[in-house]
């Protein structure tokens, strides 16, 4: 019997005749299979575990026509006439329902691969994913707040927040997609084409740190890498790390105009533009205010910011620095004023650290509602 073509498939066509079975019964596996019943194939899905909600939700889906073995054993032998076998996150690939899979012949996808084939074809939603060893889901949680203060209709999915498959089967479109994936769901993704990617914290360069659901710490990296695959207009990555780095220069990107984006540090790094499609390097604005730095001596260079500054009085970290004491005495003697010039102090515990208002704060203009002040910000050029 011939197998249907599930690269054709999309959520606007039927699945009818398409046998498919589903490794998991958790969050994603009891979306994958709700949603590929719905559809119209023929599913069944499998857990080891046996529980009161599982069984809830197994009875639930058995009324709309999916098959829920749940118990020990049941996902020691794949079924047999299947065309699709579909794997929870937390699946690994020696595991005995992917070893048959592959010894058949039958195509292996994760939730994020089922997800995005399920796309609407008239609905072109751009997806902004993020991996890394580590946070991915503060990042991801961050911006989409970002892009619903912006207006957009947002959501967080993947690793955190809503399953993936049931984001893309909303029936009211959502504007953007915020994309929290582990390298373990990378390990079953192969045609995802994001907006744009980035690669967090990967930890230690050295290759006994990575997580053991890898087989070796070359195939993490290699699952990581696979989010820059296809990306269509952006990917960042920290510049500090060889390996993002290679993952970037070696992933095959779409063509078409796109910034390569590098991350020095997490905090107050400045970028540097790689190179774009026609072999020219794009300057980066950040790379041009380093350039410029480096031109006037490594200084940082001040940038006027509005900031309340309290009234002068004990040297309390809450209260402001100390007032320079007897300027009334020293002005009547003929003697200069003391520098207005705020002295830093040093915290005891961190001796780099100013306790209270560091030195690069000065008055700029005579008080007036709001005092005004050179502040030298850390995206400014503050190490």
């Amino acid at each position: 019997m011939s197998r249907p073509d599930l690269d054709a498939l999309t959520s606007k066509d039927s699945w009818e005749g398409v046998r498919a079975v589903v490794a998991g019964f958790s969050v994603a596996g009891f979306a994958s299979t709700d949603n590929l019943t719905h559809l119209g194939a023929e599913v069944v899905a499998l857990d080891e575990r046996r529980d009161p909600e599982l069984e809830e939700k197994a009875e639930l889906l058995g009324v709309l026509g999916a098959d829920v073995r749940l118990g020990e054993g049941v996902t020691d032998l794949l079924p047999a006439d299947v065309d699709l076998l579909v794997v929870s996150p937390g699946w690994r690939p020696d595991s005995s329902l992917v070893l048959q899979a592959h010894e058949r012949g039958i195509p292996v996808w994760g939730e994020v691969e089922l997800a995005w084939r399920l796309r609407h074809p008239d609905h072109d939603v751009p997806w902004l994913v993020v991996t890394g060893a580590s946070g991915r889901g503060t990042t991801v949680r961050m911006l989409d707040a970002i892009l619903r203060a912006e207006g957009l209709r947002s959501v967080a999915a993947g690793d955190v927040g809503l399953s993936l498959v049931e984001v893309v089967m909303d029936p009211e479109p959502y504007d953007v997609i915020a994309v929290d994936v582990s390298s373990q769901q990378l390990h079953h993704t192969y045609s995802m084409q994001a907006e744009s990617a980035a690669v967090l914290g990967m930890g230690p360069q050295t290759e006994v740190d990575y997580p053991r659901w890898h087989p070796s710490y070359e195939a993490w990296l290699a699952d990581t890498a696979k989010v820059y695959h296809h990306v269509q207009k952006a990917c960042v990555y920290n510049v500090a790390d060889e390996r993002t780095r290679r993952m970037v220069e070696e992933a095959d990107v779409q063509e078409g105009p796109r910034h390569r984006l590098h991350l020095r540090d997490a905090v107050g790094g400045h970028g540097r533009a790689g190179r774009g499609d026609r072999g020219r390097p794009r300057l980066h604005p950040a790379a041009r205010h380093q350039r410029r730095r480096a031109l006037h001596g490594g200084r940082p260079r001040l940038h006027r910011a509005r900031v309340r500054l309290r009234r002068p009085g004990r040297c309390d970290p809450r209260q402001g620095p100390r007032r320079q004491p007897g300027g009334g005495a020293r002005r009547a003697a003929g003697l200069p004023a003391a520098s207005r010039r705020l002295t830093p102090t040093a915290r005891a515990d961190h001796p780099h650290r100013p306790r209270c208002c560091p030195s690069m704060v000065r008055p700029l203009v005579p008080p007036r509602r709001t005092p005004v002040a050179h502040v030298a910000t850390r995206g400014a050029g503050v190490p």
